[in-house]
């Protein structure tokens, strides 16, 4: 065993939780090892230590302030930005999508445009443009539009949680 694994054992090792590493490999370590047995000793120092100070328990109604208080707390208010047809960053990605078809077919469709079925090749391409651009903006439109709706319904929840306290 390694000094670095060992040493990350000895706190389990001093709490006989010995399920978590090797008890025969660590104690082997420890018996060669006087870096480790030093870092072994210097921990049962603190232990004992610890086990000197006096427990201070919390009072009763903690745990009621806490939650209490996360009640009263406003949580930030969330701005849901609709996004603009189009745009630059929709200008960038469909670029950058189309880009990717003309180096896709310039690899791999060699023989499909060397063909005589370049025209059908085209159509099939522009088909499969068309649908990235239609389902990428349904989708994103979706998404912004439930992200929409759900800070709606969490706000209503919120302000109902707030009426009903005294």
């Amino acid at each position: 065993m390694r000094c670095k694994k060992a040493k990350a054992n000895l706190v389990n090792y001093m709490a006989r939780e010995y399920s978590f590493f090797n008890l025969e490999e660590l104690e082997g370590h420890l018996a060669h090892c006087s870096g480790c047995r030093e870092e072994l000793a210097r921990l049962r120092e603190v232990d004992c230590f610890l086990d000197k100070l006096p427990v201070v328990r919390p009072h009763a109604d903690l745990t009621n302030e806490i939650i209490n208080s996360i009640k009263r707390s406003r949580p930030p208010a969330v701005l849901v930005r609709k996004r603009a047809v189009g745009g630059w960053p929709g200008l960038f990605r469909d670029l950058a999508a189309a880009a990717a078809i003309s180096m896709l077919l310039f690899w791999a469709g060699g023989g499909i445009l060397n063909s005589n079925n370049l025209d059908l090749a085209g159509k099939r391409v522009e088909h499969a443009v068309q649908g990235y651009f239609s389902t990428s903006e349904e989708a994103v439109n979706t998404a912004y539009s439930m992200m929409g709706n759900i800070s709606e319904l969490l706000t209503k929840e919120l302000i109902k949680d707030e009426v009903r306290q005294p």
